[in-house]
């Protein structure tokens, strides 16, 4: 008896070890010796150079490459031991280069509220750019339509202009006129059995070991066997931001299938999350706060405290916010607005104290200063109550480090972190549909071109360690830690935006290729809820799933992939019907206007629409569908494009169109290496299972083929080849 009980206090302090996120360490490890049941530990590392016995880290030197470092515990309690490996990546130290010069800034604002960027571009020796700090002499006058002011930079003393020509504008805003409507999966391929498997996962969550960090934080009963792991546990800095995923993806399930069980379990998640505000009002906290932890984390930041004694406090915050937004949207609980109101003016309360230098200083701060998609979370506030309050807080989340260089069109992403500054771009596109201010819109679509086009693998998905590197760098960069999935889900979330705002389909190429080749890659095909962090591209690569044991960002995100973008596969604004995405699929129209659906086979896709009144139909012609011939009733129609759809007449009634075409089998070369290269047949990306860890040549015709390789997204497990070498 007395063995069993050992063994699972061991094995319990095991699973509680919290060393923080292993896949970008920059600093040194907290190593824990001991457990809370008294289990002793001891770490051996296998690469002493970069990470020593006691945790101390050394970056490699900038150019050597990023290591990786085995850390090996043995755990001993009475006469019981136990051993786990961990897996660190130690990344290099980012290179040094000298200024060559600076850029002057030429910005038109639209607003009199508004503060000088705390940034300016410069340039560097090796060509590349960077942003550096910059203090200017004085501050900006709102009644002057133009003017010019003197700044030094921080870093070499030289001195940088900035010019400002004031348009004002009303903030009138941009009506999005598209409806969010529920779509049904249908018929045999990656995204509905990835659905599936999904939305039988979301059926057995526990939501009271979901409520545990929050529970024990304000003091409230908890069960002890109950409790979370990975970045959730109960000593985990991130603690929450799984929640907030759950409650979100629970949200869209019910959206989709409208089966009881998704809104029971949320409707409990949001009744007891009230309970754990209302506690945390009683204990002495600002009033409307809710998070798995203190303020103390907040207080922290404010002093530029930086990871890992904290870990992005308001990047948890907007999951846990966002997960109450959905639940309100989607299920229309009202009890999960007025947490979610209670909880924004508690953003408000607190970052209105704060000036833009304090703020700016915050927001640049890596990994500590993430604050997710805050500012969508308040627009959406916003959008939901009225009150400018939320409007004017959400862009106290701007950040000049990113803002700045995006919006005069300049490439600072390397060594940026990937997925800390897609989402400030998201909220960019939201601040631009709210204001009207074009400003947003040319910073978002900027810096999409520069992502999409000089920063992505050919499968869309972006970074590697989490990192965005040089423009144009691929080859270098295949290893096991590329495509975070977290970077994926939101240049999907971005691609969908900015269609709707411009309606150009290459938002939607784009999708398509992210979400076919990475975010159903990423899936797990067990219904464990487990995704990938990272989409390895090395060479045999194998992927490896996070499940709730783990915990990381990734798997939270990954909790939704699979229920929340099908309704991105139509677009209806009331008179035109978008069909974006090609998957076996229907979509029924609000007040009872009809039906639009969709059965995709090889070469073919027909589309069967039967509306009560006339609607406009178009569908997206991606580059990889040629020789197109369509019909509509078996009449041959003419190909009329705008802005790279088909345009149909106006349909009303029962109508077959009839989509006939070739897929085109694409090789796509590195831009860095132009004897590297993925390939793709129509829209999936084609892989070459096989345990061979060199990279393999392949002739032209060999790859247009594709005898041997099958679409990445039906390979579950096993090691694979997503680039070849071109003979």
């Amino acid at each position: 008896m007395k063995a069993t009980v050992e063994n699972k206090q061991l094995l319990e302090d095991v699973q509680n070890i919290y060393l923080g996120n292993l896949g970008t360490i920059d600093t040194n490890i907290s190593l824990p010796s001991t457990g809370k049941n008294g289990s002793q530990f001891q770490w051996q590392s296998d690469e002493h150079l970069f990470i020593t016995d006691d945790g101390k880290v050394t970056r490699p030197m900038p150019g050597v490459g990023n290591r990786v470092v085995h850390l090996n515990l043995t755990a001993k309690l009475g006469n019981k031991t136990l051993q786990k490996q961990y897996t660190a990546t130690v990344i290099q130290e980012p290179r040094k280069v000298a200024i060559d010069h600076l850029v002057d800034l030429k910005l038109t604002i639209h607003s009199s509220s508004y503060d000088l960027p705390q940034v300016v571009v410069v340039k560097l020796a090796d060509g590349s750019y960077t942003t550096a700090e910059v203090t200017w002499q004085r501050d900006f006058d709102p009644a002057a339509l133009t003017q010019t002011i003197s700044g030094t930079v921080k870093e070499n003393g030289a001195s940088v202009k900035a010019t400002i020509k004031r348009v004002p504008q009303d903030e009138h805003g941009w009506h999005n006129p598209f409806k969010t409507l529920p779509v049904e999966l249908l018929g045999d391929n990656p995204y509905i059995s990835g659905s599936q498997t999904m939305l039988t996962h979301l059926k057995t969550i526990d939501t009271d070991q979901l409520l545990f960090n929050f529970r024990q934080a304000v003091g409230l009963p908890v069960d002890p066997e109950k409790q979370m792991t990975g970045w959730d546990a109960p000593d985990c800095k991130l603690r929450g931001h799984t929640t907030g995923h759950y409650m979100s993806a629970l949200a869209f399930a019910y959206f989709d299938t409208h089966e009881s069980i998704f809104k029971d379990k949320l409707d409990y998640l949001v009744t007891e999350l009230a309970k754990v505000q209302q506690t945390f009002t009683k204990l002495g906290a600002h009033p409307g706060f809710l998070s798995a932890y203190d303020e103390t984390q907040f207080d922290e930041l404010e002093k530029y405290e930086t990871y890992p004694n904290i870990w992005a406090p308001y990047y948890t915050l907007d999951k846990i916010l966002n997960g109450l937004l959905d639940s309100y949207h989607y299920t229309d609980n009202q009890q999960a607005l007025a947490i979610a109101t209670k909880l924004g003016d508690w953003v408000v309360a607190r970052l209105n104290k704060l000036s833009h230098q304090q703020l700016t200083k915050m927001w640049s701060i890596y990994i500590a200063g993430e604050f997710g998609g805050m500012i969508s979370a308040m627009v959406r506030l916003y959008r939901e109550t009225g009150r400018q309050s939320y409007l004017q807080t959400a862009k106290l989340f701007s950040n000049d480090k990113l803002f700045v260089p995006m919006l005069t069109n300049y490439d600072t992403l390397n060594n940026m972190h990937a997925n800390q500054h897609i989402p400030q771009i998201i909220g960019a596109a939201d601040l631009y549909e709210e204001t009207g201010d074009e400003n947003y819109l040319q910073l978002a679509e900027n810096f999409w071109n520069l992502v999409v086009n000089h920063h992505s693998f050919a499968n869309g998905g972006v970074g590697e360690t989490e990192m965005f590197h040089e423009a144009d760098a691929v080859s270098k960069y295949l290893t096991d830690k590329t495509d975070e999935t977290c970077a994926s889900y939101n240049m999907f979330k971005l691609s969908q935006q900015l269609f709707e705002i411009t309606r150009n389909s290459k938002y939607m190429d784009y999708a398509e290729n992210v979400l076919n080749n990475h975010l159903l890659v990423a899936n797990d095909h067990q219904t464990d809820g487990g995704s990938t962090y990272f989409l390895p591209l090395r060479p045999g690569g194998m992927k490896q799933y996070d499940t709730d044991i783990d915990n990381t960002c990734c798997h939270g995100t990954g909790l939704e992939n699979m229920v929340r973008f099908q309704k991105d596969l139509y677009a209806f604004d009331g008179e035109s019907l978008y069909v974006n995405l090609f998957y076996d699929s229907q979509l029924t129209l609000p007040d009872d206007n009809g039906i639009i659906s969709q059965q995709v086979k090889k070469n073919h896709m027909s589309v069967q629409t039967d509306f009560k009144s006339p609607i406009a139909v178009l569908i997206r012609l991606p580059d990889w569908m040629t020789n197109l011939a369509v019909t509509v009733n078996g009449v041959v129609a003419p190909l009329n494009r705008e802005k790279g759809y088909l345009r149909l007449p106006a349909l009303v009634g029962q109508n077959t169109i009839e989509l006939h075409y070739t897929s085109r089998v694409t090789v796509k070369t590195a831009p860095d290496n132009q004897t590297l290269a993925a390939v793709f047949r129509g829209p999936d990306m084609l892989v070459k299972q096989t345990d061979e860890q060199q990279l393999l040549a392949m002739t032209t015709d060999q790859l247009e083929s594709g005898t041997g390789l099958v679409p990445f997204n039906t390979v579950h497990s096993g090691h694979y080849h997503a680039y070849f070498k071109v003979k």
